[in-house]
């Protein structure tokens, strides 16, 4: 009897072991779950298609990507940025995706001047450029002193760029990259440059804890929009937009929550939010191409929408555990949106990357 019972037993532990494992196999199947790489729509934000193909065998499923571009007179070409990875480039809106500037590092900003067909990266500490829609690169610059954590035309001449390194300092070029100089040097720890688009000579660079700088003599000086600091996380800012079609209009997402200046960066207002003050940050910002009343903004894995410049607000979720990096619009389609995904570690809190700071050493 008593060996009945011992082999019973010793059958009910391996039903239970196999079920254990069972279960923490399915448990592992679902945490590495390929959620990242590309999310696409095409009906402002009600579904989601991840658009992750390169062949038949590989896809951008792991990749953590970072920004993207839609080619101005072909928006079924899409560059597109990674951290690790290099640069990819889609021809048929999303179907398949080709690897053309293999590097390590992060590429924190692609800019495209369909009139000349350049193309223009900011890729760690270099900047790379295509005059052959992406079959080539050359390195046109590269910064011993930092990353290049941003871009940025001036509006008025594509030949004129603005590049700014994440010690603050910012360097123009006025031949379309053959040659740079110091614009101007803030010493700080610099996120992102904004020309506005409507008034170039007003200018803003974003610090990871210095708050918004705002120059108005086209970058030759910066001075800091005090109003940010009053707020708690209001210093760590993540993206300035502007508004195309609104002179002076400009908005800033931070740690602390969405801001607005209507006046060129003299004055901010804070923008109230479903989420409230500083409980977690704001990243990614986006305006729709054809009305500027709807915009957008991202919080950790969620996308928020405004028909009415921030007065009511609509949350979409997206299919994915990982934080929204970069939300792009397309000039052709004011329903069509990307979206950018950063990276889940383990089992902690998704990470964002963060384009500044002297730590980053790439």
């Amino acid at each position: 009897m008593s060996s009945w019972l011992t082999k019973k037993s010793a059958l009910a532990l391996i039903i239970v072991a196999f079920l254990a494992l069972t279960a923490q196999s399915c448990n592992f199947l679902s945490r590495s779950k390929t959620d990242g790489g590309v999310l696409i729509t095409a009906n402002e934000g009600q579904d989601w298609t991840f658009r992750n193909a390169i062949d038949a065998k590989n896809s951008l499923d792991r990749t953590v990507t970072t920004t993207a571009a839609f080619n101005p007179k072909n928006t079924q070409e899409i560059f597109l940025g990674s951290d690790g990875s290099g640069l990819f480039v889609t021809r048929d809106g999303g179907g398949t995706w080709q690897n053309i500037l293999s590097r390590g590092g992060t590429v924190r900003r692609i800019l495209i001047d369909a009139d000349q067909s350049a193309i223009y990266v900011a890729l760690s500490r270099g900047i790379y450029k295509s005059t052959d829609d992406g079959s080539n690169f050359t390195e046109i610059y590269f910064d011993q002193t930092g990353i290049i954590a941003d871009l940025a035309f001036d509006p008025r001449n594509h030949n004129t760029i603005y590049a700014l390194i994440g010690n603050g300092a910012v360097l123009r070029t006025d031949n379309a990259g053959a040659s740079w100089q110091l614009s101007a040097d803030t010493k700080t720890q610099a996120v992102a440059l904004l020309v506005d688009p409507m008034e170039p000579t007003t200018q803003y660079i974003a610090t990871n804890g210095q708050g918004l700088l705002v120059s108005h003599d086209g970058g030759a000086q910066f001075a800091s929009a005090n109003t940010l600091a009053q707020f708690q996380g209001g210093n760590i800012v993540n993206a300035i937009v502007a508004d195309s079609k609104t002179p002076h209009l400009v908005w800033v997402t931070t740690d602390y929550g969405l801001f607005v200046t209507r006046d060129s960066g003299q004055t901010f207002s804070e923008v109230p939010t479903v989420l409230g003050g500083n409980t977690v940050p704001l990243h990614a910002f986006a305006i729709d191409v054809e009305n500027s009343s709807v915009i957008y903004f991202s919080a950790e894995n969620r996308i928020y929408r405004s028909i009415d410049k921030g007065t009511t607000w609509k949350v979409i979720s997206i299919p994915t555990a990982r934080p929204v990096q970069d939300i792009v619009t397309t000039p052709a389609d004011h329903q069509v949106l990307l979206v950018t995904l950063g990276s889940a570690k383990g089992q902690g809190a998704p990470q964002i990357i963060k384009p500044f700071g002297q730590n980053n050493a790439e």
